[in-house]
C-alpha cells in the first residue's frame, strides 16, 4: 500500500485551520473584554509572538520536504481476531 507524503501536510492544515479557529476566538475575548490592562497585552502579545515564532520554524521544517514522495506500507501478515481462530485450535488437538 502506497501512502503519499502530502496526506500528512493536509492533515497539519486542518490542524492549523482548528487552531486557527480557537486562535481567533482567544484573541477576540482577549480583546474584548481585558485588552485594557498592561498584563493582558502583554499576554496577548507573548501570545501571538509565540504563535509566530512556531509558524516559522514549522515552515521552514516543511519547506525542506519533498511532497510528492510516497512511502510503502508492507502489511504481509495481518491476524485479526476472530478470523481463523477455530482453524487454528482444530489444527493444534490434531496434532
Amino acid at each position: 500500500m502506497t501512502i503519499p507524503l502530502s496526506i500528512f501536510l493536509y492533515l497539519y492544515l486542518v490542524l492549523l485551520a482548528v487552531f486557527a479557529f480557537f486562535t481567533f476566538f482567544n484573541i477576540y475575548h482577549m480583546i474584548r473584554f481585558s485588552f485594557w490592562s498592561f498584563v493582558a497585552f502583554f499576554a496577548t502579545f507573548l501570545f501571538l509572538a509565540s504563535v509566530v515564532i512556531v509558524l516559522f520554524i514549522s515552515f521552514e521544517h516543511i519547506s525542506q520536504i519533498n511532497w510528492q514522495q510516497t512511502f510503502e506500507l508492507n502489511v504481509t501478515n495481518v491476524n485479526l481476531i476472530g478470523t481463523g481462530g477455530a482453524n487454528e485450535v482444530s489444527n493444534f488437538l490434531n496434532e
